[in-house]
């Protein structure tokens, strides 16, 4: 499906677009590629970075996606990155951020980017990859915009986090008459992101389709909100939670130890709480959440699938529950809590067939977090720490802080009389602060 909608976009493109430049990084076992291109101007420029749909599709896929956008930002004089793994984790995995962020370092030294106007943006498949990126790394994006698609595989990941994204605003069009993403289905996702205070703005675009066409205004007006934001170097208010040290840094604070009996009930978890993420163990297989029963049609297997699904089966009961389409299927799925042997009936053309099977429960990541926020108070010319489970930290102190009082969870460290790096300990009381070596 995505593949005619992106040529229904291309087909409103106003500029012939360029051929991208291709980059390829030795990195994480393998290869990671990415095409890219400057702004047609001196000096530095922003720049944005594209996920296309198709992750983990043929790379020829990812050079199209380049020229699609490529016309937009030449307009403005931005720069264009298209990142491309080859292997599905440019999506919302740990490893695919870990990709994204060797790629913009290694095209940084190729493009002169401006570091205050990294933007992020993807439609379709690709948003749960925006959602998770911008909550992961939010110290690299001045902001990012997802247009249609889903956060639904972020959330699940376990590891999306709302006070992450306090300085990164997120954008989410959701198409009106989007029969694979629509409003009704989408409307609880906005829900949980909102209710952990992730930092989103939400659309709904009546006219829009799965299929399209896009206007060249809709995209002009997405760029538009992209470049109304620009990232600060040292805001003033800093919000980061994690349950992985590799991901513990944030603008101007860097989590570098950690104990889970360093309790603070004042900061509660901000983690956008997933769906059960129970399974029937037939192996992966695909439907369409906005289809129509009865029961739930299987509309995907993966290559060389082993298990007793076929195309076109519908799954019509599980353990004598009627499945009466794609919401009521979600919906039980979502209230299993415990891992169980059940009895699902399948329907096959006219056939009804009973299958044993299990449902299966997902071991979940970081379920033990560790937060901080960062405030500086500039009329007490104060820099004030609040953690949990946090034992170290690293502050990076801009010039025009200094001179600056410390505090963590309330005691006093002592003075930051000079700019650079402070590390502040708490192994053992009182805590202490000094400059870093």
């Amino acid at each position: 499906m995505w593949k005619r909608f992106l040529l229904t976009l291309i087909l409103t493109i106003r500029v012939t677009a360029q051929d991208p430049e291709e980059r390829r990084i030795a990195a994480q076992g393998g290869e990671l590629v990415y095409f890219f291109g400057a702004a047609e101007k001196t000096g530095k420029a922003p720049l944005l970075v594209a996920l296309h749909p198709q992750v983990s599709g043929p790379l020829e896929k990812a050079r199209e996606h380049w020229k699609f956008w490529q016309p937009f930002c030449r307009q403005r004089g931005w720069m264009l990155l298209v990142p491309w793994t080859g292997n599905g984790t440019g999506g919302s995995t740990d490893q695919g951020v870990k990709a994204l962020e060797l790629i913009i370092a290694d095209a940084k030294t190729r493009m002169p980017v401006e570091e205050s106007r990294i933007y992020l943006t993807g439609f379709s498949d690709a948003a749960a990859g925006v959602f998770y990126a911008a909550s992961r790394w939010a110290d690299l994006w001045a902001a990012a915009a997802a247009l249609q698609g889903s956060p639904v595989n972020a959330i699940n990941s376990n590891c999306l986090f709302g006070a992450n994204t306090v300085n990164v605003p997120v954008l989410w069009t959701v198409g009106g008459k989007d029969e694979l993403y629509p409003p009704s289905l989408m409307e609880p996702l906005r829900g949980k992101l909102e209710t952990a205070s992730y930092n989103l703005e939400w659309r709904l675009d009546p006219d829009l389709t799965r299929e399209g066409p896009l206007e060249a205004a809709k995209l002009d007006a997405l760029l538009d909100w992209l470049a109304g934001h620009q990232k600060e170097p040292f805001p003033m208010e800093v919000d980061c939670e994690t349950g992985n040290p590799a991901f513990a840094h944030c603008y101007w604070i860097e989590m570098t130890k950690f104990n889970p009996a360093r309790r603070n009930d004042v900061l509660l978890t901000s983690r956008v709480p997933p769906g059960s993420g129970a399974a029937l163990a037939f192996g992966p297989f695909g439907y369409n959440p906005a289809g129509t029963g009865p029961g739930v049609e299987v509309v995907w297997l993966p290559e060389k699938y082993s298990g007793p699904l076929r195309l076109r089966d519908r799954i019509v009961s599980i353990a004598g529950s009627a499945i009466a389409g794609p919401q009521e299927y979600v919906k039980y799925m979502d209230a299993v809590r415990e891992e169980k042997t059940v009895a699902v009936m399948l329907g096959r053309g006219t056939a009804r067939m009973r299958i044993e099977t299990k449902i299966i429960l997902p071991q979940r990541a970081e379920n033990v977090t560790a937060r901080v926020q960062g405030h500086y108070l500039l009329d007490q010319k104060e820099i004030q720490i609040v953690s949990r489970a946090v034992t170290e930290l690293r502050l990076a102190v801009p010039p025009h802080w200094i001179p600056a009082k410390l505090t963590w969870n309330g005691s006093e460290l002592g003075q930051a009389d000079t700019p650079g790096c402070w590390l502040l300990n708490w192994a053992a009381d009182p805590p202490t602060a000094k400059k870093c070596n």
